[in-house]
């Protein structure tokens, strides 16, 4: 994502439903449903992208820790 600062946690936007990505009902367990919600900035809906090497990156959930599969 170009110059991303990994120290910062961000808040993704859907930019046609202006949604954000959410940890559906503030989850912590494995295989957790990720949403689109309304944006409120709150912990499940705040990420960070974390290096994973050869130039590519996870995003961690700054709620539970984990970091998004898709």
């Amino acid at each position: 994502p170009g110059d991303v600062d990994t120290s910062a946690w961000y808040v993704l936007v859907n930019r046609n439903s202006g949604k954000a990505l959410d940890v559906y009902n503030l989850s912590t367990a494995n295989e957790a449903d990720i949403v689109q919600w309304t944006r409120n900035d709150g912990s499940q809906q705040q990420w960070r992208f974390e290096e994973s090497g050869n130039g590519y990156y996870q995003l961690k959930s700054r709620l539970s820790g984990k970091v998004l599969d898709v």
